[in-house]
């Protein structure tokens, strides 16, 4: 909402974008100088929107001069300010006029209906008309019921989650309590919003307690713009007390910092409340562009660290426009040659591989790659990385001499100069072995995957995704031997330590799932593969898309348990699309 802060830090940005002249003197005010570009005899049509005005001191008792911010709103002929707010009070003091203020109504029940089908797609229509109305028609609260839903299919649905919505009287009532006396609460909100908060915040501290601490410990902010290095700590905030935030959703703003956790692990939280709508990140990468010229290396490292951010949540498209620019901007202005620049086309490389587009990253892997021999020599750690990553997009293709060979000149380097418990090490240990699995030679993967496997436990911890994924490794040649016992053992590990660590949608989680109903199928368990092959694929098309080839894996094989157990019209369909 529009609070001082918000309301000068825009007017800041404001003053950079236009580059206004002494905007940086110490002795300036901003607020007066950007006002007054604005309202010039001779400036350019204009629409500012000032968004959420609900705190009534907007109007008065300003820090500077003991004015009222509205002192500092234009007033000119070609422009036009446009306020929103909850308060008629705020309203009515803003514009003084009541022919000025228009009343929005409550949404419509059909607009409501339309709402909600947009969030979760086709629904059964007795169920969603029900669903609306205990809602009170109120969009916030259906933005958020339509979040858990989708976060939390196929075992949520539109009826089971207007059963724990009507459920339980006693947690409403004490909801409703804060209505006595609680001025952070705006006029005219609906009970509901209230209720489908609660909903939701219960099932984030129940199933992800570390992302329950976090959501709590931004709610001790006002909800826009909580800059990243602020989050310190959050492993110790309590989150046994209901927090009221004036919107049922905060803004971060990133600043590159790793929130005081493991950076890894920040993510993950971060993903979870992202993924129930109750966080946006917005990020300092458009601020440095008005500020820096765009081949300025702090912004494209911005840019590069943001396009990561997405890569690790799998927003590929996101990534891979990020990634190109920073890379065409970096050969035009540091070189074709530049760390910065030979990164970047390493990291759109990646991009392309995890989108199954594998010509398209070898041709940038084998540049990087060459490059860094030449500029750093055979043995530099970024040229053998360069090299195990070219290898993974040839094991892709199922160029079995072209990876091997790479990746054991890696191997042997890497325990040269870098330690035969290096986790760059570990990491080409666990690609050789790979390849040695993808050709049939089972022995040579099992002794590489079990050093692996062992060395990660004891080097990073039995939790850390490197040692997960190699124990998911492991099962899979124990699989591919008809050592089921064995391969589930080790596979139960994996998809329960995931689901703990990095969530139940996550790309790394559901594909440990996966691998969990390969055994079950191989076993002829068909029910257990199917409950669930059935959830992998619908959560691969959520986050990937129904076009991606893990997605198209999982519905292959969610087919084939259909064919065999006799449900060939099902199977069919699947194979179809």
């Amino acid at each position: 909402g529009a609070t001082r802060d918000t309301f000068e830090a825009s007017y800041r940005t404001i003053a950079e974008t236009l580059l206004l002249p002494r905007r940086t003197d110490a002795e300036v005010n901003v607020l007066a100088l950007v006002r007054d570009w604005l309202q010039k005899v001779d400036g350019n049509p204009f629409l500012m929107v000032i968004d959420n005005a609900d705190n009534v001191d907007i109007h008065s008792g300003n820090v500077l001069h003991d004015d009222g911010l509205a002192l500092y709103l234009p007033k000119c002929d070609h422009g036009k300010v446009l306020v929103t707010t909850r308060s008629r009070n705020v309203a009515e003091k803003l514009v003084g006029h009541g022919e000025w203020i228009q009343q929005v109504p409550v949404m419509e029940h059909d607009q409501a209906l339309q709402l909600l089908y947009r969030r979760l797609g086709s629904e059964e229509e007795s169920d969603a008309r029900d669903l609306i109305r205990a809602l009170d028609h109120i969009p916030l609260a259906i933005s958020q019921a339509a979040a858990y839903i989708h976060r939390r299919r196929p075992r949520v649905t539109l009826r089971s989650y207007l059963e724990e919505f009507n459920g339980s009287q006693k947690r409403k009532r004490g909801l409703l309590r804060s209505d006595k006396g609680d001025l952070g609460r705006y006029e005219g909100v609906s009970n509901s919003v209230l209720v489908t908060w609660q909903l939701t915040f219960d099932r984030i501290r129940e199933d992800h307690r570390r992302a329950a601490n976090l959501l709590a410990l931004m709610s001790q902010f006002q909800s826009q713009n909580i800059p990243e290095s602020m989050l310190h700590g959050y492993d110790d905030t309590v989150t046994d007390s209901q927090s009221d935030q004036d919107d049922a959703g905060v803004s971060l703003n990133n600043e590159g910092s790793d929130g005081g956790s493991d950076g890894s692990e920040f993510e993950n939280d971060l993903d979870v409340l992202r993924g129930y709508s109750l966080v946006t990140v917005k990020t300092s990468v458009e601020t440095r562009k008005n500020t820096l010229a765009l081949g300025h290396t702090s912004t494209l490292t911005s840019m590069a660290n943001l396009a990561s951010t997405y890569s690790n949540q799998g927003r590929w498209e996101e990534a891979e426009t990020l990634f190109v620019q920073v890379m065409e901007t970096s050969k035009t202005k540091l070189g074709a040659d530049h760390p910065l620049t030979l990164t970047s086309m390493a990291n759109l490389a990646a991009t392309y591989r995890n989108q199954g587009r594998w010509e398209e990253a070898e041709t940038l892997g084998v540049q990087v790659m060459e490059t860094r021999k030449t500029k750093l020599g055979a043995d530099h750690p970024s040229t053998l990385t360069s090299m195990a990553n070219l290898a993974s997009t040839y094991r892709d293709q199922g160029r079995w001499e072209e990876a091997e060979t790479l990746e054991v000149q890696v191997m042997e380097t890497s325990k040269t100069k870098l330690g035969a418990d290096h986790p760059d090490t570990l990491s080409v240990m666990a690609h050789l072995a790979s390849t040695y699995r993808d050709q049939g030679r089972w022995e040579e993967a099992e002794t590489l995957e079990v050093q692996v496997m062992e060395t990660s436990k004891t080097k990073l911890g039995a939790d850390h995704p490197d040692t997960l994924a190699s124990m998911a490794n492991l099962a899979l040649t124990y699989s591919n031997q008809g050592r089921w016992e064995e391969a589930e053992t080790l596979e139960v590990q994996v998809m329960e330590t995931s689901k703990t660590k990095l969530g139940a949608d996550h790309p790394d989680t559901l594909k440990s799932m996966g691998n969990l109903a390969s055994t079950y199928r191989n076993q002829g368990r068909w029910k257990e593969a199917e409950i669930l092959e059935v959830q992998v694929t619908e959560n691969f098309k959520t986050k990937l898309g129904a076009d991606h080839p893990d997605t198209l894996k999982s519905m292959s094989n969610l087919a084939s348990t259909y064919s065999n157990q006799g449900r060939l019209n099902e199977a069919e369909t699947l194979e179809h699309e």
